[in-house]
């Protein structure tokens, strides 16, 4: 059988074309569990905490969990939306913590292209009783 220098360059688009998007349309595995390791602070009043890790876990319903390491460690839950496939900052609204003592707030994630590591993460937030208001900011190295 003889090919023409057309269904030569046809057949090459087409591998290459299926190579291109072999991994784009791979759905995401959930729960999706990124971590970084780097520098940050916590605001909680008037107490400043250097950050030096996060653990950050999207679930599939929309849930958050989000552990910040410092010299105390905290646990902060509430939803996410975005779209993970995208570059795009990722929306989180806070709606407490471990402990639920009615923390809410909202901030931004920023994943790396691996989708495992935090390149940045901003909460700002605020506690009912007592009344003080939560900062954290975060970039991973």
């Amino acid at each position: 059988m003889r090919t023409n220098k057309r269904q030569t360059a046809v057949l090459i688009v087409t591998i290459l074309a299926l190579l291109a998007v072999q991994g784009l349309g791979a759905p995401q595995s959930f729960p999706l569990v990124a971590t970084a390791n780097g520098e940050g602070t916590l605001k909680v009043g008037h107490e400043e905490f250097k950050v030096s890790a996060v653990v950050v876990k999207l679930l599939e319903d929309g849930k958050a969990e989000i552990t910040l390491v410092s010299d105390i460690t905290i646990f902060v839950s509430g939803t996410w939306s975005g779209n993970l496939d995208t570059q795009e900052k990722i929306g989180l609204v806070i709606t407490g913590t471990a402990s639920s003592s009615g923390l809410e707030g909202d901030g931004k994630l920023l994943l790396r292209d691996d989708k495992k590591t935090v390149a940045t993460l901003e909460l700002k937030a605020f506690k009912r009783q007592p009344r003080r208001n939560i900062a954290v900011t975060f970039t991973g190295k």
